[in-house]
């Protein structure tokens, strides 16, 4: 699914919303993807977590993850 929404500047922000439903195929494609090419905002629910809790992300994704998921040592859900 994806929206445009008109800012009062004149400017547009473009949003990409999918549930990958905890599938690692799907996250793994979601990765190969360009999509920060063409979207100014992903969100991404049910992401795909790795054994050790990691999600993975491409390098220029900006993961915001709730204070109550994370672990309080490293970081991971």
């Amino acid at each position: 699914m994806s929206n445009k929404t008109d800012m009062s500047n004149g400017k547009c922000v473009s949003i990409f919303q999918i549930n990958l439903g905890k599938s690692r195929d799907a996250q793994n494609e979601l990765i190969n993807r360009k999509l920060s090419d063409q979207y100014d905002i992903i969100l991404v629910q049910e992401p795909y977590i790795h054994p050790l809790g990691h999600i993975p992300t491409p390098s220029n994704f900006h993961p915001i993850i709730p204070e109550t998921r994370r672990d309080a040592e490293n970081g991971s859900v």
